[in-house]
């Protein structure tokens, strides 16, 4: 029977899928306590500014992961004291140029000039997403 045989296959998405969410929220529950909140809000809190918003757009270039990892991450440091647009600037970046992503999958497949002029042409769209954010915010 078909609705068996499509029943079968989402549970086994699930049972492959579980244990990345499941790394993700705790990773997301160990920030507030790996992170003094007095030194993560300096960086990144509503009172960080243009440096939050660079902090941000950098850390979403460098964090390695998947939409599990990442949005679980990104909530944990709006929880801990991070702004709205700095985690606004952190998600963008992530999705747009993430270092581990270009390398691995963009830079084995294309052009690298097409894959450098791609990262030029989004380079400012985070830093850009997260002032817009604090300016809908506020």
């Amino acid at each position: 029977m078909r609705v068996v045989e499509i029943a079968a296959s989402y549970l086994g998405f699930l049972a492959v899928l579980s244990p990345k969410i499941l790394c993700g929220f705790f990773v997301a529950a160990a920030v507030p306590i790996l992170l003094p909140p007095e030194r993560l809000t300096r960086w990144i809190g509503r009172e960080s500014g243009m440096r939050g918003l660079a902090v941000g757009c950098l850390a979403g270039a460098l964090v390695p992961g998947g939409p599990m990892m990442i949005f679980p991450l990104a909530a944990s440091f709006l929880v801990a004291g991070a702004s709205t647009a700095t985690i606004v600037s952190f998600v963008t970046a992530w999705s747009l140029y993430g270092l581990n992503r270009t390398i691995i999958w963009e830079m084995s497949f294309l052009h690298i000039d097409f894959v450098l002029l791609r990262v030029a042409i989004c380079l400012p769209l985070p830093f850009l997403a997260g002032l817009l954010a604090s300016r809908v915010l506020k």
